[in-house]
């Protein structure tokens, strides 16, 4: 299963956090750097495995911990409608 960002959530930087919104509902969420990451990596359409591999490379964070946390932090955004499952 893909994990992708649809095109109606804008993104900015605000004092070294990244900020996401919706257009279309105005809800906002900031991000964390971890999650900030993960926004930018699904800018291409990934799988859940892949996004860790990447993650574990630039946090330091075990794989059993990413998987876990991101897949919590994806599924609180496809909730909200920030990331769509493909």
């Amino acid at each position: 299963m893909m994990i992708r960002g649809p095109g109606d959530w804008i993104s900015a930087e605000a004092n070294g956090e990244t900020v996401m919104m919706s257009v279309e509902t105005g809800t906002y969420v900031g991000l964390n750097a971890m999650g900030a990451r993960i926004w930018d990596l699904l800018a291409d359409p990934h799988e859940l495995e892949a996004l860790c591999a990447m993650l574990v490379r630039d946090f330091d964070v075990t794989p059993e911990i990413c998987r876990a946390e991101t897949q919590a932090f994806l599924d609180t955004l496809i909730r909200q409608g920030a990331v769509l499952r493909t």
